[in-house]
């Protein structure tokens, strides 16, 4: 069951993301679904130890992590010119996959520390900030040398 409805999280985070971000302003959607992502992490770290509690739980945060991921798929195509499209794109997936390798041991880390569920994902979410702000900071520094930035 929990399996199910991460999936169908999922599948609903990629079609919102992408019906939203063809309206433009894709920075800031993407900025705004990792900043779901990062309070959905911390609703699931306080919800209940209730099997109900903790799949609607997880499936919010499946949700957003799915749809952050698309966003930011869908801001790196618009940020690298077609010439350097591939490259921007297959560094931004490389990195996502230091990352997959990275948070899992950092979970593990965090976890042996004895810190609880709520802990343990408030040290994910917080990790968050630091996309949101890079999000931003390229943003205004295409800006700033007269390119056009994704909204």
């Amino acid at each position: 069951m929990a399996g199910v409805a991460a999936s169908a999280a999922g599948i609903l985070g990629h079609l919102v993301s992408g019906a939203l971000a063809r309206k433009g302003g894709e920075a800031r959607l993407a900025a705004f679904l990792i900043a779901g992502m990062a309070l959905s992490m911390i609703a699931f770290g306080f919800a209940p130890r209730q099997e109900a509690a903790l799949i609607v739980a997880a499936s919010f945060t499946t949700f957003f992590t799915v749809a952050s991921y698309t966003a930011l798929i869908v801001v790196a195509l618009s940020f690298y010119t077609a010439e350097n499209r591939n490259a921007g794109l297959g560094l931004m997936v490389g990195f996502e996959r230091l990352g997959g390798i990275l948070g899992p041991t950092l979970g593990g880390f965090v976890i042996g520390a004895g810190l609880e569920r709520s802990a343990t994902l408030g040290v994910f979410a917080a990790i968050l900030i630091v996309p949101m702000i890079g999000i931003f900071v390229a943003r205004r520094q295409r800006q700033a040398i007269g390119e056009e930035a994704p909204a």
